[in-house]
């Protein structure tokens, strides 16, 4: 049986991989240099005197398969589980009002993941380089998805975006080239630089009127400033709203132009 530190009044005890955290603690933190003790650690129990799980709380415990979270969790910290990359699935208690960036980045094995409707953003890389991700349920209260936030998920499918994202953020959906279409729903405004960079299987985007602002290569990152045709996809068309041409020739590079149909 191993001891962990978890932080100076907490103490972890693994007995054949798993962890059960000690009934009153309420914030596990980070691991710090006893991380290394947690190689082999495979299951996590958490009691529900817990309320937050503190930044990099699990961060690279390479071997772990199963967290059960309680309802009593009410923040996810940044980075708590980067780097689980064994990690196949977690539920999300609907307790949890906000997940901190980078939470689950290069969760590598972790394929199906539901965000409770009690969260109102998708933070920075919170699932970047998820690479076997294949289903994402974003719920409808949901405001922003951030930068990066699902940058190298290349198992992804399809994603549903809901009619209360406003803004898309950096690189949120970069690299991702299993994405064979996706459909811009009328609320979203804002459209972030390099948001479909190399989305390689890409061959359809639908946007809507509401869409004011795209920012520079949209489809590709190139060197110079402006979109240009997205480099190793399969793009076939822009779907803009009828009588809207005009209004996304001017958002859109000219490169782009040809590809633009009206709904």
């Amino acid at each position: 049986m191993e001891k962990v530190i978890v932080r100076i009044d907490v103490e972890l005890e693994i007995k054949n991989g798993k962890v059960i955290l000690p009934a009153g603690t309420t914030q596990p933190m980070g691991f710090n240099n006893a991380r290394k003790c947690c190689r082999n650690l495979t299951s996590i129990e958490i009691p529900d005197s817990v309320t937050k799980i503190g930044k990099k709380a699990f961060e690279d415990c390479c071997s772990l398969t199963n967290v059960k979270m309680p309802s009593s969790i009410k923040e996810i910290g940044s980075y708590s589980f980067s780097g689980c990359t064994s990690l196949l699935s977690i539920e999300i208690p609907n307790s949890v009002i906000k997940i901190g960036e980078g939470a689950f980045c290069l969760c590598t094995e972790l394929t199906n993941i539901v965000i409770p409707d009690s969260v109102k953003e998708i933070k920075d890389s919170t699932f970047a380089r998820c690479s076997r991700l294949t289903n994402i349920m974003i719920p409808s209260s949901v405001t922003k998805i951030g930068n990066y936030s699902f940058r190298e998920c290349n198992s992804l499918k399809s994603i549903d975006i809901p009619e209360s994202v406003i803004e898309i953020g950096n690189s949120a959906f970069s690299h991702c080239s299993s994405l064979t279409s996706i459909k811009i729903p009328d609320s979203v405004k804002k459209i972030g630089s390099c948001a479909f960079e190399d989305c390689s299987g890409l061959k359809s985007i639908e946007f809507s009127n509401s869409v004011m602002e795209l920012g520079d290569n949209v489809f590709s990152c190139n060197t110079n400033k402006g979109q240009r045709i997205p480099h190793g996809t399969a793009l076939q068309q822009i779907i803009v709203p009828a009588g809207t041409t005009e209004k996304f020739k001017k958002l859109l590079d000219e490169k782009l132009h040809h590809l633009i149909a009206e709904k």
